[in-house]
This record gives structure tokens, C-alpha cells and sequence, in this order.
């Protein structure tokens, strides 16, 4: 890493786009703000002990990691002993047992350990190493696989957002602020979309068996527009031993799901007009002539979402940290 004086800033950009690599170096560095660039996550392994001095690590989404069978992936959790090394590098005693204990708890959350294939594993393996440095999803928010991405990273890893189609001035300008999210406005629409996240990324939680929206979407995503409902049965029973599945809660689960992508979609300006009207819905049947929710998720842009290992990671780390943040809570609340 290039050594900084207290003024300075340095920022890693992962990214697999050699022209917005250049951009960021050309448009964007400065003598006083420095950008360390990467464009494999498995290059982060050779960074590890250094990431926690960086003040921010802005990720590209779609890596485009290769899947040959001698790849050389990137592992999350980190399993080496006493990772990161800060001490090396001057790191207080304190600041080093704090280090080593948020890197041991990755392990032992009960997050599963994958290959890191997308950015979002790469924000997890960096918030293993530095969790106090900042972390900013990187793609044009005109590339519709961005949403659910950018909307993952935001609730369940604490990230900002970058837009790639912003002016390099104010990219430029939000990475030397103490505020910088006054200067990207893909930050505002990303709090108002975040309780439609929730609340779908939520939505099974009134359900008695222990159910996970996001698995359970992604079997959806897989029906035909007709026959949805004994479609849907027939893949839960087979991937999660689910029985039965009653009409009126999938009629419940719909509501929900289509609800929560309104408020998401109409967050950025998207036009959800036309779509079934959700008051007296009375057949499993309603959504056969419109499925806005079939919709969205057979969007190809969205396969990798629902598919990548370490996508998944991010949600069994965000439900780990629920739980820790709700045990460490004096009125045991998050």
C-alpha cells in the first residue's frame, strides 16, 4: 500500500472493467487521493494485512471470476490463525485482540465457507479483515442486475454506492468528503428502497416452519407463469422437505413479494402501473394473467444473485450479526 500522510486518502477499487480502472487513475487520483486498484478477488489474499488502513474498498459487482477447475478462488471465511497480522504494522495491542476477534468470528458465525465469485463475497472477505473500512457497491445503476445488489450490500454489509455513470468530479469529490454520500445521489435512492429490501428479503417470517425468502425466491424465479402454485409445492418439497404449501399463504407470500418490489421499484423511478391489484385477491390464480414478481426474477440479470455461493455468505453473515448485535444490546434489540 502507498504510504499517506493524515490528509490523504487511499481507496482500493475492485474492478474486472480496464477502462474504469484507467478512469479512476486518470480522472479521479490525486496526489492526495490515491487509488490501489485490483481486478481478481483472489488478489485481496496478498492484501489481507493491509486492508484495514484503507479508508474505503469501492467493488464491482460482476467480476466475471473464471470457472476453470484450477482457478485459484478466493476463500470466505479467512481460516489463517491470528489474520490480520496488524500488528506488524504497528497496530496497538488493543486494537489487535479486537482484530483477531471479529476475524474468528466469521468462522465461527456459522457462515458457510465459498469460493468468492461476485463483489459481495469480496466485501464479506473484506469486512473480515477491516471491519471499520468503508465499502462502496461500484455499477452503472442502468445495469438491472445492479438493484438487488447494490440493496444486499447496503442491509446486510453496512455499503454505500457508487454509480460508474456519475461525473468522476463527484466521485472524486464524495471520496475526499467526510460525508460522501451527500455527493452520490444513488445513496438516497438506496434508503428509500431499503425497507422494500427488508420486507422482502423478510417477507417468510410470519410463517411457523423456519423458512428464508431468498431460497425460497429463488425456487420461485424457476416456475412457468402457469400453474405456479402446485409448481412451486412440487420444487419446495424436493429442495426443502416442505409438505404442503396452502393456497392462501402463498396468496399471503404474493402479496408480500409483490408488495416489497413496489416499493423497491418505485424508489428508482420505475413504473409498477398496470400491475394486479392486491386488495381482495381471492385465487392462487390471480397473478396468471400478470406475474410482476415472476417478472423480475426471471430477469437473467438476477441468476447470479440468487445463485452465487457467496451471495448467499452475505445473508448468513447479515442473520449472524442480527443475533450478535440483538445478544450484545442491553435490552437485547437491534
Amino acid at each position: 500500500m502507498t504510504d499517506q500522510t493524515a490528509d490523504d486518502r487511499v481507496y482500493l477499487l475492485l474492478d474486472d472493467h480496464g477502462a474504469r480502472i484507467r478512469q479512476f487513475q486518470e480522472h479521479i487520483s490525486t496526489e492526495q487521493l490515491t487509488i490501489e486498484t485490483a481486478s481478481e478477488a483472489n488478489e485481496l489474499a496478498a492484501m489481507r494485512q493491509d486492508l484495514e488502513v484503507l479508508d474505503g474498498a469501492i467493488v464491482d459487482f460482476h467480476l466475471n471470476t473464471p470457472t476453470r477447475a484450477d482457478y485459484p478462488y478466493l476463500r470466505y471465511p479467512c481460516t489463517e490463525a491470528d489474520c490480520p497480522d496488524i500488528a506488524a504494522a504497528g497496530g496497538r495491542e488493543a486494537d489487535v485482540e479486537r482484530a483477531h476477534r471479529e476475524h474468528a468470528w466469521h468462522t465461527t458465525a456459522g457462515i458457510p465457507e465459498v469460493n468468492v465469485t461476485t463483489g459481495i463475497g469480496a466485501m464479506l472477505y473484506i469486512k473480515q479483515h477491516a471491519p471499520d473500512t468503508a465499502l462502496y457497491g461500484f455499477c452503472e445503476l442502468s445495469a438491472n442486475h445492479s438493484l438487488m445488489f447494490l440493496l444486499a450490500a447496503r442491509t446486510w454489509l453496512q455499503s454505500s454506492a457508487i454509480n460508474a455513470e456519475t461525473p468522476a468530479e463527484a466521485i472524486q469529490q464524495a471520496l475526499v468528503s467526510d460525508a460522501p454520500e451527500d455527493f452520490l445521489p444513488i445513496n438516497r435512492q438506496l434508503a428509500q428502497a431499503e425497507a422494500g429490501f427488508t420486507q422482502l428479503t423478510d417477507s417468510l417470517k410470519f410463517l411457523t416452519r423456519s423458512a428464508e425468502a431468498f431460497d425460497w425466491l429463488n425456487v420461485y424465479r424457476q416456475c412457468g407463469y402457469r400453474g405456479s402454485l402446485a409448481e412451486f409445492k412440487n420444487m419446495l418439497r424436493e429442495r426443502f422437505d416442505v409438505r404442503t404449501l396452502e393456497a392462501d399463504i402463498y396468496i399471503e407470500i404474493m402479496c408480500k413479494w409483490q408488495a416489497a418490489l413496489t416499493r423497491i421499484m418505485m424508489a428508482f423511478g420505475m413504473d409498477t402501473s398496470g400491475w394486479p391489484d392486491l386488495r381482495n385477491v381471492r385465487s392462487a390464480k390471480h397473478w396468471d394473467q400478470h406475474n410482476p414478481v415472476l417478472d423480475f426474477l426471471k430477469s437473467h440479470d438476477y441468476h447470479t444473485f440468487f445463485t452465487a455461493p457467496d451471495t448467499r455468505a452475505a445473508l448468513a453473515y447479515h442473520r449472524a450479526n442480527q443475533l450478535r448485535i440483538a445478544a450484545e444490546s442491553p435490552l437485547g434489540v437491534y
